[in-house]
Order: structure tokens, then C-alpha cells, then sequence
């Protein structure tokens, strides 16, 4: 049995993983789709692209562009600042919220 060279995974300098995308052409009745798979694992979704480029089928899900468009501000994450207090004023808050 022949040896394959295993490929490491690259991570960024934060150490998360970098996924790797594969893109594949329409041929014949197959759509074009991308292939994303996990950086460090054998995990992957695949996104199908309809033959017009008006829909799109994102890991079994089929909706339209503008669909999939109105979900993106989802995925975006908010930070929040977090602002600590002074340990006693924090202790007495939690002593006037317990009477």
C-alpha cells in the first residue's frame, strides 16, 4: 500500500486553525460548490451554487442570495466592553440585592 504524505494543518497566529476551500466547477447536471473542510479535523460543509447564481445551498439548506444575505449580520461578532467595578462596590451592591 502506497504512503500518502500527510498535509499539516496551518494555524494563525492566534492558533486556530485555517480552513481549507476547494472550489469546483458546474459540470453537466453537478453545480458548482465549495468545499470548506476543517483545518485540523476531518469535519466539512459544502455550499452549492444554483445554475443561475440566484440561490444558494449552504450545508443541505436551499434559499435564495437575498435570503442567505439577510443572515449574514448573524454571523458577526459583537464585542462588548467589559468594564469591571471595585471589588466593594460590587460586594455591596450583592449585599442590598440579598435583603
Amino acid at each position: 500500500m502506497k504512503k500518502t504524505e500527510q498535509r499539516r494543518s496551518r494555524t494563525r497566529p492566534g492558533g486556530y486553525p485555517i480552513p481549507r476551500i476547494h472550489y469546483r466547477k458546474a459540470r453537466g447536471k453537478e453545480s458548482a460548490r465549495l468545499l470548506i473542510k476543517c483545518g485540523d479535523c476531518p469535519n466539512k460543509f459544502e455550499i452549492y451554487y444554483g445554475p443561475d447564481g440566484d440561490d444558494l445551498e449552504i450545508a443541505g439548506v436551499l434559499a435564495s442570495m437575498e435570503n442567505w444575505r439577510k443572515l449574514l449580520p448573524l454571523l458577526k461578532r459583537t464585542r462588548r466592553k467589559l468594564e469591571y467595578r471595585p471589588l466593594e462596590e460590587y460586594v455591596a451592591e450583592r449585599a442590598k440585592s440579598r435583603k
